[in-house]
């Protein structure tokens, strides 16, 4: 007896013998493209999540790194505020002259209690008063005074007052101190 189930379609269609490796062949082409897509799709995913990965890596650093910055900005602002001041202070030495030297010379002349007073008038004019005990030693101080223009310790020395009274003897020099090294 005959099946009560009819199929129209058959299960395979016959081709002719031409076309039977080729189409073997396109079968062949057509799992090898699925594979290569499939392979090529794999790829993609994972250079896709390594990208994502290193993204969020960077992303992460990136907010660190501002968070450190912020944290570090009263650090160099009081940085920059020290550099600053120590530029102004470089000036103001490099325009400063040593006035070691003229309070070396002064001393050199007669050391105190005979030195009485030194005054810088500006850097290019100092002012010493003396009161030596006798005669002798102002003279000996005057010739002090004048070798210091031959050792290079003082130029232009001039006598402004030299005063002789009951109280002793006064004297006053004036001169341009030299700034360089002799």
């Amino acid at each position: 007896m005959a099946s009560s189930n009819i199929n129209l379609l058959k299960r395979q269609s016959a081709l002719p013998e031409y076309l039977a490796p080729i189409e073997s062949q396109y079968k062949n082409l057509s799992i090898l493209a699925l594979f290569v897509v499939l392979i090529i799709g794999m790829i993609t995913l994972a250079a896709y999540l390594t990208m994502q990965v290193r993204y969020r890596t960077l992303e992460s650093t990136k907010k660190r790194l501002l968070t450190q910055l912020e944290d570090e900005r009263p650090k160099e602002t009081k940085l920059m505020a020290i550099k600053s001041r120590i530029d102004v202070v470089e000036k103001i030495i490099e325009k400063t002259k040593p006035v070691a030297r003229v309070l070396q010379t002064a001393v050199g002349v007669a050391p105190p209690p005979v030195l009485s007073n030194i005054t810088m008038e500006s850097l290019a004019e100092a002012a010493v008063n003396y009161h030596p005990g006798s005669l002798d030693e102002s003279i000996v101080m005057t010739d002090t005074v004048i070798g210091g223009v031959g050792t290079r310790l003082l130029a232009d020395p001039m006598l402004r007052t030299f005063q002789l009274n009951e109280d002793g003897i006064s004297i006053s020099y004036s001169f341009r101190p030299v700034w360089e090294s002799p």
